[in-house]
């Protein structure tokens, strides 16, 4: 495709043709990834197109994060036409890959974390070819061919928050891009070879819209070369230095409902309201999950409910054992709880972590079994989300309580 410069006088037209052509299309920044990661295993892949390149283009993205703190990212571009015979127009072929870093944060009612906050490094590579038309009648050595590789640092901070319905963030790509054997050939005689490198800054604002795992989204921003611009002009006639990049996202949905089996959960008696008494040094109180056979002093923990009360959290298990994982449903920040079984305490003033906090419980089949979670401290952010994960063996079951700062809940354990 022959490549005009885009005026709007006629003295700036004649000047381009009295040059002989415009400069060339060489480089065109390609879509930005952009994960929005929440937590280990999740991911987000992407695919889409370049809306400001002079030929038609397609992006793949794919995202991963290996920890808590810890993800990946990869992305892959290819722009112009794939003719290996006579052509004329543009075309690049780029892959880049990145390390970084997230956080999650600002939780829902549920426990969600919907804010994200991230920031990648890396470096990609890049080939790309411009042939442009100079002398219609004299066969196929008629063109003027631009090729070269490049190769591309980058930073790229960015925030956003993710939701069921709706995506957003703004992120800006910081790019040192490095031409390492620029040429110019006319026909088959060499014009020019050299190497160069410019700087440029791109902020981005990226929307999706859909709901849960797949959305559709938009990505709009400028590219404002700031190190060797004269640079950036060489390699960018037919490139209106901008963003606007559209697609599919597709990512996983993890958010879970703050509720239990299907059971009520009481309401805390006044008394609980305060934080657990400390159970005195006797010879006759329990210290182990194991050795706990009978109830001990009811000081030592809030009353059990009345009969005619409506039923605490209760779970009927298999086995006479029960596991019993403890963590932050969110980012940890600060909840601070203690836990007591049958009358002594397992946990004292814990912090919830991301790694879960594991107890082993025997159940006396016939009675009640009853753990208490009281919550000393809901952090930073309020309530206090504990994700509790009870496992006999046999089957697992999940579920969150969300408990305000001076509150407790109990769970009643039943054997079969």
């Amino acid at each position: 495709m022959k490549k005009h410069c885009n005026t709007l006088f006629a003295a700036a037209i004649l000047a381009n043709l009295l040059a002989g052509s415009c400069s060339p299309t060489l480089y065109i920044p390609n879509m930005i990834n952009t994960p929005l990661l929440g937590e280990k295993g999740d991911f987000r892949a992407a695919i889409g197109g370049t809306g400001m390149a002079p030929e038609a283009s397609f992006d793949l993205q794919g995202s991963y994060a290996l920890s808590d703190q810890l993800a990946v990212m990869a992305s892959g571009s290819l722009m112009g036409q794939r003719q290996q015979q006579e052509w004329s127009g543009f075309r690049q072929d780029l892959v880049e890959a990145g390390l970084g870093t997230y956080k999650a944060f600002w939780p829902n009612r549920n426990g969600f974390n919907r804010g994200r906050a991230e920031v990648f490094a890396g470096a990609g590579a890049a080939w790309s070819e411009d042939r442009s038309v100079y002398d219609i009648n004299n066969g196929y050595n008629n063109y003027d061919t631009y090729r070269s590789n490049y190769q591309r640092l980058f930073l790229q901070p960015g925030f956003g928050i993710r939701t069921r319905v709706l995506d957003a963030a703004i992120t800006t790509r910081l790019a040192w891009v490095n031409f390492s054997d620029y040429q110019h050939r006319r026909g088959g005689e060499a014009i020019e070879k050299s190497r160069f490198g410019f700087a440029t800054v791109e902020p981005v604002l990226t929307l999706g819209l859909g709901y849960k795992y797949v959305k559709v989204f938009l990505q709009i921003g400028t590219v404002n070369p700031f190190l060797n611009p004269d640079n950036y002009d060489r390699v960018t006639g037919a490139y209106l230095d901008g963003h606007f990049n559209g697609g599919l996202s597709f990512t996983p949905w993890r958010e879970q409902k703050a509720s239990g089996p299907a059971v009520a959960m009481l309401p805390p008696a006044p008394q609980q309201e305060t934080a657990l008494p400390t159970p005195q040094p006797q010879d006759n109180i329990p210290t182990t999950a194991a050795d706990i056979r009978q109830p001990t002093d009811s000081t030592v923990l809030p009353p059990l409910p009345m009969p005619d009360s409506p039923p605490a959290m209760a779970l009927s298990l298999d086995s006479k054992t029960a596991t019993v994982c403890i963590r932050d449903n969110g980012f940890p920040d600060g909840d601070i709880i203690s836990v007591s079984y049958r009358g002594a305490y397992l946990l004292r003033d814990a912090e919830l972590q991301k790694t879960p906090q594991c107890l082993e419980l025997h159940l006396w089949q016939g009675e009640r079994n009853t753990l208490y979670i009281h919550s000393i401290s809901a952090g930073r952010v309020k309530p206090n989300t504990v994700l509790v994960t009870v496992a006999d063996g046999k089957e697992e079951k999940r579920f969150i309580l969300q408990l305000e700062e001076g509150k407790t809940e109990q769970i009643d354990f039943s054997v079969k």
